[in-house]
């Protein structure tokens, strides 16, 4: 750090040591500022950016050693030199192992000061450029990895639409139960990045599903129990497919644990009530919703009314009951506005018709 760009605050309970220092520091080219007791030395210090602090040791109400120790808990980095006419061996021991660069006991003489000033405040430097350095390699990590996550979820993405559109029917389906999923979460006052989490959880809740061949999701008639087994197994051959690049347990587990039940009796580990991680208890009820309204071979399409209610029936049963509420305010909320763009549209087209007569 370059002579005359540093600020150093010193502190001492007798004012002419202190005013001493400060007048040696300012010859030599530092900025300095002084305190007369820990105090005010920690106000200074909380309110205000130094380079090092120089304090002495024993000072009334608190002394040089604590106030390390209370600066620590705000300011890890800043360099500080204790000044003091204590020479005891256990002393100096304590005070460099809190953090202090530099203990010199008085009297001293000025080089060994100014030596021991620029040392600390080197250390200052290098300290606050490996910070950065720091700051800057976590932020281009983050980056490289959201990334990657997003080419790994648009491939797989893209995957899943190809799969959906071998079948009439579910084409689309994922996306749906993610916008159903994200509604839900938001009803229950999700914040934006749990929300995320739903949303890629709903997109790729049935990636497993991409190895049950097509026979079996295509069949009409009742499935066999082998056949029920191997459609069962899709929530854990998706986590299989997706941990190797997704390192969020949460969003993992929503995805392991869509089908669990609220009452237990559901796959793959049959966990219960609030056993179920959150995720999987919101996508259950957006899955099932939409396969209810969305066709497939092997039963009747239902109309979205009928849905809602077989999903009401089985509150505290299949679906957790707080979360159907939920779902269904959800829905409320929709229609509400989907009523109000119509309403908006049908004006606008009222005054356009109106003006193209005038």
């Amino acid at each position: 750090m370059r002579i005359g760009s540093a600020k150093i605050l010193i502190v001492d309970d007798e004012s002419s040591v202190s005013l001493l220092l400060s007048h040696q520091l300012s010859l030599a080219g530092y900025e300095t500022y002084t305190a007369d007791n820990a105090f005010d030395a920690l106000k200074l210090l909380y309110e205000n950016s130094y380079d090092l602090l120089i304090t002495d040791i024993k000072m009334p109400n608190m002394n040089g050693i604590e106030l390390v120790r209370q600066l620590r808990l705000f300011n890890p980095d800043l360099p500080v030199i204790i000044s003091s006419a204590i020479k005891d061996g256990e002393t100096i021991k304590l005070a460099l192992k809190i953090g202090v660069n530099d203990y010199i006991t008085k009297p001293y003489a000025l080089d060994e000061l100014l030596f021991s000033v620029q040392r600390a405040l080197d250390h200052g430097r290098i300290l606050q450029e490996n910070r950065r350095y720091q700051h800057r390699l976590e932020e281009m990590i983050r980056q490289q990895r959201e990334k990657l996550n997003n080419l790994f979820t648009g491939t797989i993405s893209s995957l899943i639409k190809a799969q959906e559109a071998r079948f009439h029917g579910t084409a689309g389906h994922s996306a749906r139960v993610a916008d159903i999923a994200v509604r839900i979460g938001r009803a229950i006052g999700c914040k934006d990045e749990a929300l995320r989490k739903l949303h890629t959880a709903g997109l790729l809740h049935d990636i497993g599903m991409i190895g049950v061949q097509d026979s079996i999701i295509q069949k009409p008639a009742a499935l066999t129990e082998q056949e029920i087994a191997i459609i069962q197994s899709h929530p854990v051959a998706g986590v299989d497919i997706l941990s190797p690049i997704f390192d969020d347990e949460s969003l993992l587990r929503a995805i392991r644990h869509h089908h669990e039940s609220y009452d237990g009796s559901g796959y793959p580990d049959g966990l219960k009530e609030i056993e179920i991680p959150l995720g999987a208890r919101i996508l259950i009820i957006a899955e099932s919703y939409d396969s209810m309204t969305s066709f497939r071979p092997y039963r009747d399409t239902l109309k979205p009314e009928q849905a809602v209610e077989i999903i009401k029936s089985l509150r505290g049963v299949k679906y957790d009951p707080d979360l159907v509420d939920a779902f269904v305010q959800s829905l409320e909320e929709a229609e509400a506005e989907k009523s109000m763009t119509l309403e908006y549209s049908d004006v606008v087209v009222e005054v356009v018709e109106s003006e193209a007569i005038n």
